[in-house]
């Protein structure tokens, strides 16, 4: 009887130590001694990019990066040598002086697990070169910006994510030397697609068909919406809790990792490069992240039925990761949008802009 006891309380104390060392790995904690400020020397970006840094509202340092629009000839008078037969210049190139300016700024915004690197051929080899400066940034706890908990990835704080998007356009728009007036498009890719909807409605004129900040929306891949298999009320009351506790701990291979990160590609090769020498993909779902990233989705389609914005909208009728479903859906509520456009790419992955489909380079 005696052994028994002292089996059971060496048991126990195990057990004690085992829910403190998890508690210690992955739970809550005050202040985070392992939280980090922006990981590298903007004046020494890697990309080549005008890179900077900007302090959110809840303190985090932000990692920026513009891709100025390259400098374009002014087009010649109408009418003159070299125009097509009724006189009329190429379709957007304006005329005199106004040729000169930039097209317009496109704010990109990465989804989950990427950073905003990965923009650099979209701002170099079509965007640029055709007018339009690029200004994106690394979503706290992505890339090189900061984080306030010390895993990569974990911010439970989506809206806080939805106000960087708004203060890093603002900024674009006032602080980089582009003219007044230029206009300013958005770009989310994945979930990124999600926050850039949310800015977009937060931002917007109440009761106006203009929008104040933005000239026009584009989504690729974008998580608009609640996935199609969601947990039941009770499960889901579990995972808020066990998030609560256990923030730090992975949400499970299924949902984050090598496997689904892969799926998302249609060029393997691209992906497997990135995967295996890019120590700045995030590299799981961290559990403290998931509860908050349902309720934001669900507000992104509720967003969707007020956009007044031209919207593009495209997407991979492949995708593994988020169903072209959603984008359909969006497409058909977004019914104060004058100007919509949906586009699905047979074959298409999760990650148009980096596949072989899509490669801007």
């Amino acid at each position: 009887m005696r052994t028994a006891a002292v089996a059971a309380a060496a048991l126990a104390a195990a057990a004690a130590v085992a829910a403190a060392a998890i508690y210690n790995a992955y739970g809550p904690v005050p202040v985070d001694p392992r939280a980090w400020g922006v990981r590298a020397d903007p004046s020494q970006d890697e990309t080549g990019a005008e890179a900077f840094t900007l302090t959110a509202a809840d303190g985090v340092s932000l990692y920026v990066r513009h891709w100025p629009a390259a400098p374009r000839a002014a087009a010649a008078p109408q009418g003159a040598e070299g125009d097509g037969e009724d006189g009329a210049g190429a379709v957007g190139d304006g005329a005199g002086e106004n040729a000169a300016a930039p097209r317009g700024m496109v704010v990109f915004v990465h989804g989950f697990t990427w950073h905003s690197a990965y923009f650099e051929p979209a701002a170099r080899t079509a965007l640029g070169p055709a007018g339009f400066g690029v200004v994106t940034f690394d979503l706290a706890a992505h890339g090189l910006s900061g984080s306030r908990f010390g895993v990569p990835g974990l911010h439970p704080d989506i809206g806080s994510w939805v106000d960087a998007v708004v203060q890093v356009a603002r900024h674009a728009r006032d602080r980089l030397g582009y003219p007044p007036g230029t206009p300013l498009f958005l770009f989310g890719e994945s979930l990124g697609g999600a926050l850039a909807l949310l800015a977009a409605d937060r931002t917007a004129a109440a009761g106006g068909s203009h929008h104040p900040l933005f000239s026009g929306l584009i989504l690729s891949g974008a998580a608009t919406g609640p996935p199609e298999i969601l947990p039941p009320p009770a499960l889901f009351a579990a995972l808020r809790r066990a998030a609560a506790a256990l923030p730090r701990a992975p949400a499970g291979a299924g949902i984050g990792g090598e496997g689904p990160f892969m799926a998302s590609f249609g060029d393997q090769e691209f992906a497997r490069r990135a995967w295996d020498s890019d120590p700045l993909i995030v590299r799981r779902l961290p559990l403290g992240v998931l509860p908050h990233m349902l309720p934001a989705l669900d507000a992104s389609a509720a967003a969707g039925t007020r956009l007044a914005l031209p919207l593009l909208l495209l997407h991979g009728d492949e995708d593994k990761k988020v169903s072209a479903r959603l984008s359909r859906e969006l497409h058909a509520r977004a019914g104060a949008c004058g100007d919509k456009t949906l586009v699905i790419y047979p074959g298409g992955s999760h990650q148009l802009l980096q596949a072989s489909l899509g490669r801007w380079n």
